[in-house]
């Protein structure tokens, strides 16, 4: 139990720091947002679970009070920390406008995404887009003047901005 938990925390917080330079995202972002979520309730108590389980594998060299007691605010403190990583490493999708789609790969398509940092709007980026299943996409910066024009219909031509 102790190696599981161990595990989890250690892959909850290597997803904090990989994930603002990890390709693949979440096509939904309200389903990025409860992941995220579970990440940060599930760390606090896997916290707890350690130092309790410390506990219960030393009982004649521990005091299960003073455990508990040092459990609360080493949960509490693992909490702020996985909060104020992920706030300061994320920046939330703002809008995104699809202005390129692949003509023979349905799958593919560039978008202009604009973002929000500390509630300031940014400057917007293009991306492709490559939907690897339903759940997650492939996202890759990239400069539509180095586009096929045969491969990619535009799909700002008519538009008024």
């Amino acid at each position: 139990m102790t190696k599981i938990s161990y595990a989890l925390l250690i892959f909850i917080l290597a997803n904090t720091f990989i994930a603002h330079v990890n390709p693949i995202e979440f096509r939904d972002v309200d389903l990025k947002f409860e992941y995220e979520l579970v990440l940060m309730l599930a760390t606090p108590l896997l916290v707890f679970l350690l130092v309790i389980l410390d506990y219960l594998r030393n009982p004649a060299q521990r005091i299960f009070f003073i455990n508990f007691i040092l459990g609360i605010p080493l949960s509490i403190f693992s909490l702020i920390l996985v909060i104020l990583i992920t706030n300061s490493i994320d920046m939330s999708r703002g809008s995104e406008r699809e202005i390129f789609k692949h003509r023979f790969d349905e799958r593919s398509r560039i978008v202009y995404r604009t973002s929000y940092w500390d509630g300031h709007h940014r400057e917007g980026q293009t991306y492709k887009l490559k939907t690897l299943n339903k759940f997650f996409q492939l996202t890759l910066r990239t400069d539509t003047a180095e586009l096929n024009a045969y491969q990619w219909i535009d799909l700002t031509k008519g538009l008024k901005n």
